[in-house]
Order: C-alpha cells, then sequence, then structure tokens
C-alpha cells in the first residue's frame, strides 16, 4: 500500500497559508490507495492521456446566501485520491471516475464543515451545485486595513461593510461621518441641512464628493436619509484639514464618497421596507466585461402618516412630506488598460401644508408653507492605467432646483446649471516619486425668481418675514471656476513628502488664488508614524453673496490656512491610534457691512477674521470576523469677528467637546448588537433681552447686545442608539431583518431657541425623543 500523505497535504497547506496570514492551519489525511478503485486512475491530467479524458463529475461551488462563486477551494473523495480545485468561477471537475458512490469533503478555514455523498453512473454526467456556509457573512474582501498608503495628516477611511452597520444610522452609511473626531452635531443628531460641520467650520465651507464631482446636497431633508444609495459605496474619506491640492473651493474639510462598480461575476440585488423608506436594486453583467446597476427609493414615512389622516383642525398637508431617489452605473472595461463608466443619479423632495393659525410674532407667514428640491446629475469617467500612467478624465452635469414658499406671498425659486469637467494624471516617474496634476473647470448658471427676505448670515441672530425688507427678483447669472493642480508624492527612506499647489479663478467676481500646501509623514518605527500639514485654502463666496441684489461684486476668496501636528500608532494588528491638534487662521471672511457709507451699494465685504483650535483622538478596533467600534473626543474653539471694530465670538455652530463610542458585535452566528452613545456640549445663540413694539404692523422687535453675540449656551447634548441585525441564510439569498432605534433612553434634546411674540419667554426646541426604526431586507 502506498502513502497519499504528501498529495493531499501539501495543496491543504498552500491554500491555508493564502486564506489567512495569521491563524494556523493544518489537516493532514492519509489515506491508501487501491481502495475499490475498479482499475480508476487519479483525476491528474499528467496520468490519464488527454484523449481518454472523460469529464463525469463537474459542479460549481458557491457562497451561501450570497451565490458568489467560491475559488482556489480543494475537493476530495474520502478513501480515493481523487482531488479537484475550483476555478476563478467556482467550477471543478473530475475525469474518468469509476461508477460508485463518493463521499465528498471540502476541508476550509473560511467555511463550515462540508460533506455530502454523490453517486457517479457509467456514460452519465453527474453534475453538482454546492453552496458553502462561511464562517463570517459579508464583503469582507473590501475590508482590507493598511494596506492603501496614507499621504493624507487627517484622512480618516472607512470600508462598506463598517458603514453599513453604524447604529442610529438607519443602515446609511454615509451617515458614518457623525460619528468621526472632528465633526460637530448637527440639528436633531444629524448633519447640518445635508452639510458637515468640519472642525468649527460653516457648513458651507466644506464640501461633499461622490468620484470627484460636487454633490448638490447630501441628505434628505436636510439630514433624514443620503441622496446616494450605501449599497453602492466603497468606501468613504474624511479629510478634517490638511487635504491635498485636488480639492477645490473649501476652506473647511472634505468628505469624499467613492462608489464601487456593477458585478459582473452574476445578476443580483436587494430589496429593503422599514418604517422610513423602502428601497431596491439590482446589478449584473450584460458581457464579461460590462456591468449595470439600476437602484431606487421612496419614502413611506407618507405612506404610515397617510393612514394615521394627518390633517388636524389646524393643519393640513396638501403634499405629505416624501422624498425619493434614484442611482443608475454602467461600466465597461474596454481592455486591461482602458475603462468607461457612467452614473447617474437624482433626488426629489417635497411638502407643503396649509394652516389656519395665525402667527403673531410673524404675521405674513400665516397661511403654510411648502418646500420643493430636486436634483439630477449624470458624469462620465474615462481611466486609463498602465504601469507609468494613469489618467481619470470625467465631465458631469447637475441640475438643481430649489422652491421655498412661506405664508401666501412669500416665495423664492433657484435653479441652477452646473458643468464639471476634471482631468487628473498621475505619472510614476520613480518607484517613490508619483507626480499628480489635473485640472477643473466649472461653468455655472442660476435663474433666480424671489419675492424674499434677505438670507440670513453666520451670527445673525433673527430673522422675520413680516420686519424684514422684502426682495423681488427676476435674473439668470452665469459664471466660471477654473482650477489647476500640481503635486508630486516623494518617498526618501522612512519619509513621505507630499508638496503641492493649486491655482483657481472665480469669473464673476474676476478674483484669483494661489495656494500651496504640504504634508509630511515620517515612520518612527513600523507602528509608529508622525505627520504635519500646512496648507492654504480659498473658497468662492456664496452664489447669494456675489449676485446683485441679494449680494454685490467687489467680494475676494475667503481664505484658511491649515496648521496640523499628530501621529499614528499602531498598538495591535487591530487596534490604533490617531491624535492630532490643528489651528487654523481664517481671513477675508464675508460679512454685512455695518454702517455702509452713502451711495456705496454694497451689502457685503471681506472684512472679518476668526480662528479655530483644538485636538482630536480616535482610539480603532479594525473590523474583525465578530467586532468592530471605536472612541472619539474632539476638544475645540471656533471664534470669529463680524469686521473692524467687532469683538470675537463664537460661531454659532461651536461645539467645545465631543464624545462619542460607538461598537458593532456579533455575539452568534447571524446575530449582531450595535451601539453608540454621543455627549456633546450645547451651541451657543444669543441670549434676547425683550422685545420693543412696532406700531407699524403690530409686531414687536427683539432686543439683544449687538455687540455680544452667541453668548449663551444650550444645555449639552446626549443621546444612545441601538441597532439589532439578524440574517437567515439561503442558499441563493439572505433574509435580515432589523431593529434601529434612535435615542434608546427616551431624552429630548434640545436643538434651538425660540422665544414667544414679546420675547418676554423662551423656550427650546427639542427633538424627538426616540426614532424607532424596524425593517426588513432581503438580498440574493
Amino acid at each position: 500500500m502506498k502513502s497519499a500523505t504528501f498529495t493531499v497535504f501539501f495543496p491543504l497547506l498552500l491554500f491555508s497559508l493564502t486564506a489567512s496570514a495569521e491563524e494556523e492551519f493544518e489537516i493532514e489525511i492519509e489515506y491508501e490507495t487501491g481502495h475499490e478503485q475498479d482499475g480508476g486512475a487519479p483525476a491528474d491530467a499528467s496520468t490519464v492521456p488527454e484523449a481518454e479524458e472523460i469529464i463525469n463529475f463537474q459542479g460549481i461551488l458557491k457562497e451561501k446566501g450570497t451565490r458568489r462563486p467560491v475559488r482556489d477551494l480543494t475537493l476530495y473523495l474520502k478513501n480515493t485520491d481523487y482531488s479537484a480545485v475550483s476555478d476563478e468561477n467556482g467550477s471543478f471537475t473530475f475525469h474518468n471516475l469509476p461508477p460508485r458512490k463518493y463521499t465528498v469533503i471540502i476541508p476550509s478555514v473560511m467555511f463550515e464543515k462540508f460533506e455530502t455523498e454523490e453517486e457517479v453512473r457509467k456514460g452519465e454526467i453527474t453534475e453538482v451545485v454546492y453552496y458553502l456556509d462561511p464562517k463570517v457573512y459579508g464583503d469582507l474582501e473590501v475590508v482590507v486595513h493598511g494596506q492603501k498608503v496614507k499621504k493624507e495628516v487627517s484622512r480618516k477611511a472607512l470600508k462598506k461593510k463598517e458603514l453599513m452597520l453604524i447604529p442610529g444610522a438607519t443602515g446609511d452609511s454615509t451617515r458614518v461621518v457623525e460619528s468621526l473626531p472632528g465633526v460637530a452635531r448637527g440639528v436633531g443628531g444629524s448633519t447640518y441641512g445635508g452639510a458637515v460641520v468640519i472642525r468649527g467650520s460653516n457648513a458651507e465651507d466644506s464640501k461633499i464628493y461622490l468620484d470627484g464631482h460636487e454633490i448638490p446636497l447630501l441628505m434628505h431633508f436636510g439630514g433624514l436619509k443620503s441622496v446616494y444609495n450605501s449599497e453602492l459605496l466603497d468606501e468613504i474619506n474624511l479629510y478634517t484639514g490638511g487635504f491635498g491640492a485636488q480639492f477645490a473651493n473649501a476652506t473647511g474639510g472634505i468628505v469624499e464618497l467613492k462608489s464601487r462598480g456593477p458585478r459582473t461575476d452574476r445578476w443580483g440585488g436587494y430589496g429593503d421596507l422599514s418604517l422610513i423608506d423602502m428601497s431596491a436594486m439590482a446589478e449584473g453583467p450584460v458581457s464579461d466585461d460590462m456591468g449595470i446597476a439600476l437602484a431606487a427609493r421612496r419614502s413611506t414615512l407618507d405612506l404610515f402618516w397617510m393612514a394615521e389622516d394627518p390633517d388636524t383642525g389646524d393643519i393640513s398637508f396638501v403634499t405629505l412630506p416624501a422624498y425619493y431617489d434614484y442611482q443608475a452605473k454602467w461600466n465597461y472595461d474596454i481592455t486591461d488598460n482602458h475603462s468607461i463608466s457612467l452614473d447617474i443619479y437624482g433626488a426629489h423632495d417635497e411638502m407643503a401644508m396649509l394652516t389656519e393659525l395665525v402667527g403673531d410674532e410673524d404675521p405674513v407667514t400665516t397661511g403654510g408653507m411648502g418646500m420643493t428640491f430636486a436634483s439630477h446629475s449624470a458624469f462620465v469617467h474615462y481611466r486609463y492605467r498602465d504601469r507609468v500612467f494613469e489618467s481619470d478624465f470625467s465631465p458631469g452635469y447637475a441640475y438643481t432646483l430649489s422652491d421655498v414658499e412661506v405664508g401666501k406671498d412669500l416665495y423664492i425659486t433657484s435653479q441652477a446649471h452646473v458643468t464639471d469637467i476634471n482631468e487628473h494624471l498621475r505619472i510614476r516617474l520613480h518607484e517613490h516619486n508619483t507626480i499628480g496634476l489635473g485640472a477643473q473647470i466649472q461653468p455655472r448658471y442660476w435663474i433666480l425668481e424671489s419675492d424674499f427676505i434677505q438670507p440670513p448670515k453666520e451670527g445673525d441672530v433673527y430673522t422675520n418675514f413680516t420686519n424684514d425688507e422684502r426682495i423681488q427678483t427676476d435674473i439668470t447669472v452665469s459664471d466660471v471656476i477654473g482650477g489647476l493642480f500640481l503635486y508630486d508624492e516623494l518617498e526618501a527612506g522612512p519619509f513621505l513628502f507630499v508638496p503641492g499647489v493649486r491655482f483657481d479663478y472665480e469669473s464673476h467676481l474676476n478674483i484669483f488664488a494661489a495656494s500651496p500646501r504640504g504634508t509630511i509623514r515620517y515612520r518612527v518605527i513600523d507602528p509608529l508614524v508622525l505627520k504635519t500639514a500646512v496648507g492654504m485654502y480659498h473658497r468662492v463666496p456664496d452664489p447669494d453673496e456675489i449676485v446683485e441684489p441679494f449680494g454685490n461684486r467687489g467680494l475676494d476668496f475667503e481664505q484658511a490656512v491649515h496648521y496640523i501636528l499628530g501621529f499614528e500608532w499602531a498598538i495591535t494588528d487591530i487596534i490604533n491610534v490617531d491624535v492630532q491638534g490643528y489651528y487654523k487662521q481664517l481671513d477675508n471672511l464675508v460679512t454685512t457691512i455695518k454702517d455702509p457709507a452713502p451711495g456705496d451699494g454694497r451689502i457685503y465685504d471681506n472684512s472679518a477674521e476668526g480662528y479655530v483650535y483644538g485636538g482630536e483622538i480616535l482610539l480603532r478596533h479594525n473590523w474583525t470576523d465578530d467586532f468592530f467600534g471605536w472612541i472619539s473626543y474632539s476638544v475645540s474653539r471656533s471664534m470669529r469677528n463680524d469686521g473692524p471694530g467687532t469683538e470675537y465670538r463664537r460661531f454659532s455652530q461651536d461645539q467645545t467637546h465631543n464624545l462619542i463610542a460607538l461598537a458593532s458585535w456579533q455575539f452568534a452566528k447571524g446575530w449582531r448588537l450595535g451601539g453608540r452613545f454621543q455627549f456633546t456640549s450645547g451651541e451657543p445663540y444669543t441670549e434676547i433681552k425683550g422685545g420693543t413694539f412696532n406700531a407699524d404692523n403690530g409686531t414687536y422687535l427683539p432686543v439683544y447686545d449687538m455687540n455680544n453675540k452667541n453668548n449663551e449656551e444650550m444645555p449639552p447634548f446626549h443621546r444612545l442608539d441601538l441597532r439589532l441585525d439578524k440574517e437567515w441564510v439561503f442558499n441563493t439569498w439572505i433574509l435580515t431583518t432589523y431593529l434601529d432605534v434612535q435615542g434608546v433612553y427616551y431624552h429630548s434634546n434640545p436643538v434651538g431657541v425660540a422665544y414667544n411674540y414679546d420675547y418676554s419667554e423662551k423656550m427650546y426646541f427639542k427633538d424627538l425623543p426616540i426614532i424607532p426604526s424596524i425593517g426588513v431586507k432581503a438580498e440574493f
């Protein structure tokens, strides 16, 4: 008898080394040849002449639930020398098996033990599909930590599987940025109007990009759900400061969303229904090198509300609050070096109501209100890549509509058409030296109709429609924003230098700016990296500030200089800490002119200044089979003045302390429990001391100290969110039920300050004490 130990042990050893670099795995199976072989020979091409090879047992290995092909697994026929290995499509074949019953075994460290019995009959082909049960479910192939070279100082990156499981986010991965250091809590715990407040800067100072193109507005209804389907995202990067020269028109920070390509190995998708919305997606191959994905979502809040009859004696809804969005992606790998993709997405929010209530404090608003926001975007990426050059040419177009009606007469309607043309070229000069350069040009065209008041600005205390002057307008305005950038990624031993510069121009104001930037990373020892960044950043003033009659010409870029110092320490392979301190000097801030000279005609100038300083720490446990989480803490102070002769005051969105603890734990197979706790300081506000009667319209005007704005602070915010997921895995699909509860201990947090009609009494606006959402999701 001949030992077959080596024949079986060697491929198993090779597989174990590639399947898990951290877990030792050794299986030795010793069989004896000659056992009931009936003269058959092993299924080895080297021992069977090609002309005599006959396939009589074949099949496919798939992951149970996802139907993803499983490659590079070895199948053994028990008590024989026969074996086969699955290819990239999960297929396997056996040749010239003698007719009989066989016990098939598939050992693996990644899947549960698999063993079954098959019968091979003479003159027939046995065909099977085996569904293997993975020990851990999830898109682990995209959760690879530490492989991407870090070039930025203040970048936080999270992968897809982490993003989808954040407690309190109702499965919306973009809301993860609210749980990272340096990002302020927004109204109701969500982002400010769909934007983000980063390191004390105003929300409009930061930009949100999807694959290099700016998103008109990130969230539905100012924070309920994002306008882009999380299932189509692969990665989210948060740059809280010191970001590279390729990013334009931002002085605060950057949120960068990166989408994934449609799958080309199989068709699949999902359907999801919850108390908040319902959504569906389908994706798959058009050909071997072409894929497509389609997704859509609609809110269900209005449907449930309709069943409850939302109309009361005082308020009736003409249009219940509702939203929808859609996404379409197409990708074609033309050759190994060339590819092209098309992305189309859009969103729509709408609500309108009538009221019989009379607004004593603001009579003009009597009658109701309504709002409509819509956006539609499309962009193309043409990419080329070889060993030296990488080129990404991407033209895009975005249309946005914003329509707000207040009372019976007030309205403001704006339409924007924005074309965005980008080219980003990377040239690898050397193994340790890569140059990046590019150009961006953005023609913009607006149509504005209004009978409305002047929009409020940073630090404005009160907006009263009845007492403020109204502006009637019907105008069209256009401009062009252009930019060029250049940077160099240079490695020298333990150092990584990334110097860069960008040049920006805006045609309407005819202004130009140069912004030098640079980062340095120094690896002291393998797990410890010191880092620093210094950079200048510019942004064009908001459209309403530069378009007459709401604004005026003669303005310049707003400017910020970032100074950052910190370190990263990989305590273990899965636990790391990131500590940073920073200072931002803010200049040329747009502010309202307090006492314009006679005949000046200007509303705004660039005379305000400010500064922000603070520190952040992020202690993170990276994704493992059953756990991930982090603790983040930010402390900061953001100050500004309103022009010469005015005192420094806190920014209206300043939050001194922000503590977040988050964890997600798979405590049993198919069961996952997550929690998120947040504590933040209250935001500042200006105390109103009383009111003076306005005999012209019977209202009261607020009385406050103009030189002491934001002198009070709201109570702190604190909330606990929990999420429970349960997966039921079938051969060809997965059913998931989930419960996501925001505000587990039923506490209403103050999010704003309001006064009665004569400003004699004060009260806090509060968010809902608890927001439960239960849903079911089917994936195939």
